[in-house]
């Protein structure tokens, strides 16, 4: 595993903890003439989120990015209401 901050990598293991794997992936790009990395997030064998990058850790952030960026939002006691213009709060 990569060294990440604090927070992505409490991201990490709250995907972790919903059954998500990494699997790292090392190319070398035909076209630039570089090793570029692939990292893919599973969960239960299913793609979850991939990320590229010229470095792993790039890669794993990408992955991480994705992968929160295509969560569920909670439902049941918080829903979204509109404060004010194109702001959106959530209400408990």
């Amino acid at each position: 595993m990569v060294e990440v901050s604090g927070q992505a990598w409490d991201v990490w293991l709250r995907l972790e903890r919903q059954g998500c794997v990494v699997e790292t992936e090392k190319h070398l790009h035909p076209k630039w003439d570089r090793v570029v990395f692939v990292v893919t997030v599973c969960r239960r064998g299913v793609v979850v989120a991939t990320g590229s990058g010229p470095t792993e850790r790039q890669a794993f952030l990408a992955a991480l990015i994705e992968a929160v960026q295509l969560e569920a939002v909670p439902c049941g006691p918080v829903v979204p209401a509109v404060v004010g213009g194109d702001r959106v709060a959530f209400l408990a």
